[in-house]
């Protein structure tokens, strides 16, 4: 099944995205990898990728007439009193909105980028299911959204919300059709989603689009998606710091990880990264002389662009 890949990406992630850039190349089948971001970032981002990867640009300025962070923060700030952040719900609109990009593959992986592949994995079964990781997660605002504005209830016992979520781009488009449908006036259907998240939920995070999109979707095409456990982690970057090595790769791979998030703003401490990475190198040099780890030794040198 042919699909491309999709990462929004900030000045933050210049460090980590392209680790994670590297590996799905690496890993996965994917057409295209395109980046969403501003066109510095880009810059930053490209200079420290592999030439030979097949990586787009795509400005998140232009991506939709009149989508800015900006507008999204205005219409926050004409709800709420005081400064209120819109880059949380700005993401999450573009990644919805590359939907109606021309040319975008009829399925596309949306990825976060400072979250790093350890080793291949499919997206479909051979009767076109989709697969996902099902997690525990429950954040009632999101589910109020969904009351509130199609006056849909949860449908599965699980979460949507994971690092990566395979978007079927009819479904996502039929989506934001519905949203246009219950639009007022000629307002974008960004705009009708701020609108619909209750005061007391709009600071703290109000909306998800992968728990939108996935509820939908099991409501109205039950059936397309089909749950597929994979072994996740969060602590990358407390563990192994914003610059891990060839050897944290091979020590997170050997212990069954398919991927691993590292996080710009979470806390870490120098002492224990530096154990860590020392404990990395020692291991690493345990499995040096097994040959059948050889391949698992070019997977971890591949991630960090060798």
């Amino acid at each position: 099944m042919v699909y491309d890949t999709v990462l929004c990406a900030h000045a933050d992630d210049s460090v980590i995205a392209p680790l994670a850039i590297h590996s799905i190349d690496h890993f996965l089948q994917s057409r295209k990898i395109f980046l969403i971001t501003k066109s510095d970032v880009f810059k930053a981002i490209r200079k420290r990728t592999h030439s030979k990867i097949n990586l787009h640009f795509l400005d998140e300025d232009e991506l939709v007439e009149g989508l800015s962070l900006n507008r999204i923060e205005a219409i926050l700030n004409d709800r709420m009193e005081g400064n209120v952040k819109g880059n949380w719900y700005y993401q999450q609109f573009l990644k919805m909105a590359v939907s109606q990009l021309p040319g975008i593959a009829d399925h596309y992986l949306i990825w976060d980028s400072d979250t790093i592949l350890m080793r291949p994995i499919t997206f479909f079964d051979e009767d076109k299911h989709i697969f996902f990781n099902p997690k525990t997660e429950h954040h009632q605002p999101y589910f109020q959204f969904l009351q509130d504005l199609f006056g849909l209830e949860k449908q599965v016992n699980h979460s949507f919300i994971d690092q990566h979520l395979m978007i079927k781009k009819e479904y996502m488009q039929e989506l934001i059709q519905k949203i246009r449908e219950i639009t007022p006036g000629k307002n974008p259907w960004y705009w009708m989603i701020l609108q619909s998240i209750a005061d007391e939920n709009l600071r703290n995070h109000g909306f998800s689009e992968f728990e939108t999109y996935g509820n939908f979707v099991v409501n109205q095409h039950p059936g397309v998606y089909k749950p597929r456990v994979i072994k996740t982690g969060r602590g990358g970057t407390s563990t192994f710091g914003l610059h891990p090595s060839r050897f944290d790769f091979f020590r997170l791979i050997k212990i069954g990880f398919t991927a691993v998030t590292f996080e710009c703003r979470q806390e870490r401490s120098a002492i224990r990264i530096l154990l860590q990475k020392l404990k990395s190198q020692i291991f690493y040099l345990r499995y040096l002389w097994r040959s059948n780890d050889s391949g698992i030794r070019q997977d971890a040198k591949k991630i960090v662009g060798g």
